[in-house]
């Protein structure tokens, strides 16, 4: 039986779900897994345009798996993994639906190359440069247990490093 998709609210920092590192999903057709990722997208419908990903954790589930909206299309991200990045840093604003009204100037690699499985169980690379590669390195950032203002604080030598300030 089929549940009827719905929003799930948002989980917020410092909840330490956030903070778990997520579970690989063994099986991306199990009924859960397809029901969590229409789910998902419902949750960001429903918070609007700004919301480009989500990650599990975000909707208190610690399984590895998130959903981005990109030039108008959605994607479901299973088990994703970076299996290649370019040397090349770029320093972009992000913002985090659960870390509202925050934004923070990260420091990610301006293209990867990643690996994941869809829902329907097909796996696919993707190459992905500027704002594609920070959208989904933030999100695979989520499903390692790590915010933004986390990465923020970690990139402080680096910022130093080249410097740059804020």
């Amino acid at each position: 039986m089929i549940e009827k998709t719905k929003a799930l609210p948002i989980i917020l920092k410092p909840d330490p779900v956030l903070n778990k590192s997520t579970e690989i999903i063994k099986d991306p057709l199990d009924p859960h897994i397809q029901q969590l990722a229409r789910n998902m997208f419902a949750t960001m419908e429903k918070e609007g345009d700004h919301a480009v990903g989500l990650s599990a954790p975000q909707v208190a589930s610690s399984l590895r798996m998130c959903v981005i909206r990109f030039n108008g299309l959605n994607r479901t991200l299973i088990n994703p993994q970076i299996i290649k990045k370019s040397r090349d840093l770029t320093l972009m604003p992000e913002l985090c639906l659960s870390i509202p009204n925050k934004e923070f100037n990260i420091l990610r690699y301006d293209k990867i190359t990643l690996k994941y499985t869809n829902e329907l169980g097909v796996t696919y690379k993707i190459k992905a440069k500027n704002f594609l590669s920070v959208l989904l390195q933030h999100e695979l950032d989520h499903l390692d247990g790590i915010l933004m203002s986390d990465k923020y604080e970690m990139q402080t030598d680096l910022r130093d490093f080249y410097n740059i300030t804020e």
